[in-house]
């Protein structure tokens, strides 16, 4: 009978590596079925969004590109779903071998790409796609859970100079879950000349003082941080401000928009002008109102007028005269794109002064904006007949 001396080491070691093969093999198919699926609408979307693929330069434009289009910003995963999947035979996907998937292969410009490489191979964003594909890339389901809010952290806050503050993002769904998306997530600052925020969502300040918003979507939520940076950077200054604000809080009144407005006038550190004189009140109004500078004889009667509310009269009286409505319609007219090739008159496209007219009118009439941007809107037939019909026939030879 043959001990267990007499077994040959190597047999005994190709046991051992049997054995911890199967528990190995066994433990990795635990971890994997505890994982949740990988989901298209909550979590590839926001990947295509976060790089761009479905915006209005590219995939997410009326025409698409190159043969592939996508709904714009993701707003309809199932028609997404269609395309990245179906369209096409199903040449993009390849799920016997992930990696190979033309959809991978062309983000990250291992293949010719219009649009350049959009990711790294083994980014974060890489990896979610590439395990929705290894799941055999599942479509969206009507049980799904469906994103219901996210929350920005922080929400607001009072920043110093060339300083950097990392936001996060974390969505809640309908099943009661929560994640971080923070690195799935869009970000866009409206002045980036106070503050840039990067890809993962990091502010950071330059030497400008003012206020700044930053943007954070995810899906279709969309939420904000507001932040400072104060005028006042030494604290002298600073408590010196403050006194002035504490003495101005005492005459305010309960007007909720004065009330924001020393909130303001408190992150940035600044104390607001005064109250500008009669004659400076004149020449502002009228020049913002009907683009021109009061008379001699128009200065002498408003300052000559003591009734209390000679203000309010003088705004209503300038929005009467003519003058108002030419000049704004100047400036709706630059808003409109209503102009032709150039700005001398020989170059104007037949219509143009059809529109100036038609808004000035709309002006001159006081007709309210919601009306007049509906018949823009809704506007058919010729333009000798209907003048705002010319703004789509501008805007829609404009570029993307």
């Amino acid at each position: 009978m043959m001990t267990r001396s007499d077994i040959p080491v190597r047999s005994v070691r190709s046991r051992i590596s049997v054995v911890l093969g199967i528990l190995f093999l066994s433990a990795s198919s635990a971890i994997a079925e505890e994982l949740p699926p990988v989901r298209f609408g909550t979590e590839v979307v926001p990947v295509l969004t976060r790089l761009g693929c479905n915006s209005g330069g590219c995939h997410g434009k009326a025409t698409g590109q190159n043969g592939f289009r996508l709904s714009l910003l993701g707003f309809e995963p199932e028609f997404d779903y269609e395309a990245i999947v179906r369209e096409s035979r199903g040449r993009r996907l390849f799920p016997a071998a992930a990696e190979q998937s033309l959809l991978l292969l062309k983000g990250t410009a291992q293949m010719p790409h219009g649009g350049g490489k959009r990711l790294d191979a083994g980014s974060e964003d890489y990896q979610i796609l590439l395990q929705w594909i290894r799941e055999g890339a599942s479509p969206p389901r009507s049980d799904d859970p469906q994103l219901e809010r996210i929350e920005l952290t922080p929400a607001e806050q009072i920043l110093s100079p060339d300083t950097k503050l990392q936001l996060t993002v974390r969505a809640w769904f309908s099943d009661g879950t929560s994640r971080d998306v923070t690195r799935q997530s869009v970000y866009q600052t409206n002045e980036p000349d106070i503050a840039t925020v990067d890809l993962n969502g990091c502010v950071t300040t330059g030497s400008k003082p003012g206020l700044v918003a930053v943007m954070a979507r995810f899906g279709e939520k969309i939420e904000t941080f507001q932040a400072a940076l104060p005028f006042v950077r030494d604290t002298e200054h600073a408590l010196v401000v403050a006194e002035k604000l504490n003495a101005l809080e005492q005459t305010l009144g309960d007007a909720a928009i004065d009330r924001l407005l020393l909130q303001q006038w408190r992150r940035l550190g600044i104390v607001p002008s005064g109250l500008a004189d009669d004659t400076a009140f004149l020449r502002r109004v009228s020049i913002d109102i009907c683009g021109t500078l009061p008379t001699v004889d128009e200065i002498n009667a408003y300052v000559s007028d003591n009734r209390p509310d000679k203000r309010q009269r003088l705004i209503d009286r300038l929005l009467d005269r003519s003058e108002y409505a030419s000049y704004f319609s100047l400036k709706w007219g630059d808003i409109l794109q209503n102009r032709g090739a150039g700005y001398s008159t020989s170059q104007q496209r037949a219509g143009t002064t059809l529109f100036s007219a038609w808004i000035r009118d709309s002006l001159a009439n006081n007709k309210p904006y919601d009306q007049s941007v509906s018949e823009i809107l809704t506007a058919s037939g010729s333009q000798s007949e209907n003048p705002p019909t010319l703004w789509y026939r501008t805007v829609r030879k404009s570029p993307e």
